[in-house]
């Protein structure tokens, strides 16, 4: 993937946009707005944090835009099942879609920063619960 500016802040701007069809059913305008920008802080913050840690700034672009790119695709499609408010069948099929989000963000972090798998799903569920704090 190509490190372009552009495709970063299009891609966190669309997944701004799935997040807020999402949230406007269940919080009002502002506060998913406030929800929407402290997690891409955080997001944003961890990737870096994570990044720096490891020495390997200059793949920053490349992470953050296929963690957002993946987030965008996987968003897209729990869509229809988070406004619909997924039960019975429609929660199992949530589960896959967040365990798939899991699997998708450990290789991510493990290409990006040279981990093995075990190390690379340790960052994946914290960087997943770190963002979930923002829901709490």
């Amino acid at each position: 993937m190509p490190p372009e500016r552009s495709l970063l802040l299009r891609t966190v701007a669309l997944n701004l946009l799935v997040g807020y069809i999402t949230l406007r059913g269940v919080v009002d305008a502002s506060a998913a707005l406030l929800i929407l920008t402290l997690g891409t802080g955080l997001a944003l913050g961890f990737v870096l944090l994570a990044l720096y840690l490891r020495d390997r700034l200059p793949r920053f672009v490349q992470t953050a835009t296929a963690l957002f790119g993946a987030d965008l695709i996987l968003s897209i499609a729990a869509l229809p099942l988070n406004i619909a408010g997924a039960q019975g069948a429609g929660a199992w099929i949530l589960l896959g879609i967040l365990g798939w989000y899991l699997a998708v963000s450990a290789h991510i972090f493990r290409n990006a920063l040279d981990f093995h798998r075990p190390a690379a799903w340790a960052v994946a569920l914290a960087y997943f619960f770190i963002n979930s704090l923002i829901f709490l």
